[in-house]
Order: C-alpha cells, then sequence, then structure tokens
C-alpha cells in the first residue's frame, strides 16, 4: 500500500485507520470493514490507491459526518457503503463545489459559476466537509468564477483552515482574481498557480 507523502504529519488516529486497512486487505474476504470511528480524518492517499487499483470491496463504518459528506461530493460514497448523513443530504444533492480526487490523494475543489449566489455556500458542511479528510494537498480551481466575492472568499479561507496542514493552492484563476487575491494578502497563505 502506499504510504502518505507527508507521513510525518499523520495523527496516530490516522495511523491507526493505515494499520486496518493493512490488517484488512491480509485478512482478505469478500468485504473488508474498517472502523473509522478514531480516525476522524481519512488519508486521501488510501482514497487515492483504492481509485488506482482497487483491491478488494470496502466498507468504510463509523465515519465522521464530515467524512461521509466529503466521499459523498468526490463520487465514491457508493464504493465505500458509505450514505449521506440526512442533515447533510442537500448540500450533497446540490453542491456548490465539485470535488475530486486525483490518483496521488491531491483533492481539487472547483466551485460551481454560480458558487457567489449559491445558497448552500455559506452554510457550515459546505467547508467543513474537509475536515473529515486528510489530504496532502488541496487544489482550488477557480477557473469558472469571473470575481471574488465576500461569501466566496471566506469560504475559501474557511477550506483552507479546514485542510491544514495540507498544501494549499488556487489554480485557473483569471488576472482579476489573482489581483484580488494580491490586493488581500492571500498569496501569503495560499499559492497561486
Amino acid at each position: 500500500m502506499p504510504t502518505h507523502s507527508d507521513s510525518g504529519r499523520l495523527t496516530r488516529a490516522q495511523a491507526e485507520f493505515l494499520t486496518q486497512v493493512t490488517a484488512a486487505r491480509q485478512a482478505g474476504g469478500e468485504r473488508l470493514v474498517i472502523a473509522c470511528a478514531k480516525a476522524q480524518r481519512i488519508p486521501t492517499s488510501f482514497l487515492g490507491s483504492e481509485r488506482v487499483a482497487p483491491s478488494a470491496a470496502w466498507q468504510l463504518s463509523g465515519l465522521s459526518d464530515a467524512a461521509a459528506v466529503a466521499l459523498c461530493l468526490m463520487g465514491v460514497a457508493d464504493q465505500y457503503h458509505v450514505s449521506a448523513p440526512t442533515d447533510h443530504q442537500d448540500l450533497v444533492a446540490d453542491p456548490p463545489c465539485h470535488v475530486d480526487l486525483l490518483d496521488d490523494g491531491t483533492v481539487v475543489v472547483t466551485p460551481v459559476a454560480s458558487a457567489a449566489t449559491h445558497p448552500l455556500l455559506a452554510s457550515t458542511m459546505a467547508h467543513a466537509w474537509m475536515t473529515g479528510l486528510a489530504p496532502a494537498a488541496v487544489m482550488v480551481d477557480l477557473a469558472a468564477i469571473p470575481h471574488l466575492t465576500s461569501v466566496v472568499i471566506a469560504w475559501q479561507l474557511q477550506l483552507l483552515q479546514c485542510s491544514r496542514p495540507a498544501s494549499f493552492t488556487v489554480r485557473g484563476a483569471n488576472p482579476g482574481v489573482i489581483i484580488q487575491l494580491k490586493q488581500l494578502r492571500l498569496d501569503y497563505v495560499m499559492a497561486l498557480a
């Protein structure tokens, strides 16, 4: 199994999660159940490696609401036999952003073009889902955003905070958005690509 690229950043609970994955793989069987109650953040290196070469039918149990919503937003919830928490089904049904997972475990977040006026962007779970993941890197693709509003900036900063200690990069921003980010000195807390 690939190791987390920032293994020094894994908490004890995340290390236990990866140990459970290894033990479940060795045990074999039709469906491998991983208890996630102690590991509040799922290492995205695991999710990315399973996307490349799924080794078994995994079932993740005891997930936090944030982790369950994150898996739903990434479109991998069915693969892990996870459903959206009742309180957050509206966010999963009409998300203010699209979330993708690269094979190396990088999380790519792309806000929808109407994000500034999306009714759920200001909700807590619109950014708190990131606390359910332990990514090595996060990229926010702002290609669809013509200009930043205070709501989009607040969401982006909250997403940044929830993704810590991962690296955080903004890509695809048009020149006007880059100017806005620099005027707000956000280029000091996030990389602009």
